[in-house]
């Protein structure tokens, strides 16, 4: 039987992008975009396992009613913190999994399936206080996230 979970809030999104590659993928990411029109929804949901002292968050993006892309935010936070194999010398200084932030969108980087792939997407809030809200919710949760930095400055 599957955990009950408890909606915490459903966001509007403007844009979900996503990519996914092999682990050792070098050059340019080939993007896939999914413009919202009042039809893309982030859910974040606080999971509740029987028999376990913590919470975890889930995270789903929907279109219309299909999942586009669901994941336990919390179980891929403790499970690279746990697994020293997730910080393998080709990726030590960039960790498998990581959210990132920088108003209006959000970011995830994970591992998915047997460590062979990295799925990266991005989400694009609707209104700004929707971005405020997840991230309300990622810090109520404990669950680490970082600020984007700058963009680097190109030559003109």
């Amino acid at each position: 039987r599957p955990p009950q979970g408890t909606s915490l809030a459903r966001l509007s999104l403007a844009k979900f992008s996503h990519v996914t590659t092999t682990m050792n993928h070098r050059g340019p990411l080939n993007w896939g975009h999914i413009i919202g029109n009042n039809d893309l929804i982030a859910i974040f949901e606080r999971s509740h396992v029987t028999g376990s002292m913590s919470d975890g968050l889930i995270l789903k993006i929907l279109r219309f009613r299909d999942i586009i892309e669901e994941l336990n935010l919390s179980f891929l936070a403790i499970d690279a913190a746990n697994d020293p194999t997730k910080t393998s010398q080709t990726s030590a200084s960039k960790p498998l999994f990581a959210v990132v932030v920088k108003l209006p969108c959000l970011a995830v980087k994970y591992p998915r399936g047997s460590m062979v792939r990295i799925r990266r997407f991005q989400i694009k809030f609707t209104v700004e206080k929707d971005y405020y809200a997840a991230l309300a919710i990622l810090s109520e949760l404990n669950l680490p996230f970082s600020e984007a930095g700058p963009a680097p400055m190109r030559k003109q």
